[in-house]
């Protein structure tokens, strides 16, 4: 009826039992959580209980806080395919320019200079592929600068309450004294194999079993009908005249 939970506020829950962090030597048991965190392709973040169930640091309870919205950012789309291309584009240009010139020098005649049916000048093929060449450089150097990324963000990050965040769950005071009355009166449940103890509490005892294995000398009949009062559950009270006085005092002694 008490714990403690993170919450990232996207869907990633994780309880904590106030009972399985470690005691102090001043008796308390200190909340304390570790928080590595990781910005590589994708951001994320892992908050880890410290002296939790008999860990130092007890990473199998941890919790994940992931789905960041990456970054936008600006690339040279130009400088990138120059980059990946300038081997190609080298032998291109070498390969187009040298047979062409020498083919001039080892020429007796001039190189031939037509019109085309557009009405413009061709020259040999090497220096035509050149000026192809060229022409893709201006047309990769224009609008080369692109916006990359994602400009948009989750709804958490806008709003700011994208983090680790712990909170102490209780029930409210009214169902807490519904449930403390309950125990006072029937106590808590053992599950264990053994003797049923009838005086465990200063005023009263309620003990209830389950399938009962009584050992009796009385009459088969009654044997079976103690057994089933067991089975049914039954108070055991120390003094006659407090018998049904739930107000008293019956905690642990």
């Amino acid at each position: 009826y008490n714990k403690f939970v993170i919450n990232t506020n996207d869907g990633n829950i994780y309880e904590y039992a106030f009972e399985f962090f470690e005691k102090n030597n001043e008796g308390k048991r200190p909340i304390d959580f570790l928080i590595y965190g990781y910005r590589g392709g994708n951001l994320s973040f892992k908050a880890c209980p410290k002296n939790y169930k008999g860990e130092g640091v007890n990473y199998s309870s941890s919790v994940l806080l992931t789905d960041f919205p990456p970054i936008p950012y600006i690339i040279d789309s130009y400088r990138a395919w120059l980059a990946q291309n300038k081997t190609r584009v080298a032998f291109q240009m070498a390969s187009s320019t040298v047979p062409d010139i020498m083919g001039g020098l080892n020429s007796k005649t001039p190189r031939t200079r037509v019109w085309s049916a557009k009405g413009k000048r061709e020259t040999g093929g090497g220096f035509r592929e050149i000026g192809e060449t060229l022409s893709e450089f201006a047309d990769r150097s224009v609008g080369s600068l692109k916006s990359s990324g994602s400009s948009s963000g989750s709804l958490e990050i806008s709003m700011g309450e994208k983090d680790f965040k712990g909170i102490q769950y209780s029930v409210n005071p009214q169902n807490a004294r519904i449930i403390d009355d309950f125990f006072n009166c029937y106590g808590y449940a053992t599950h264990r194999v053994k003797v049923p103890n009838r005086n465990v509490r200063p005023h009263w005892t309620y003990v209830k079993t389950i399938d009962i294995n009584l050992e009796s000398n009385a009459p088969s009949d009654d044997t079976n009908k103690i057994a089933s009062i067991y089975d049914n559950g039954i108070t055991f009270w120390r003094n006659p005249s407090e018998v049904g006085n739930y107000s008293l005092d019956n905690s642990p002694s």
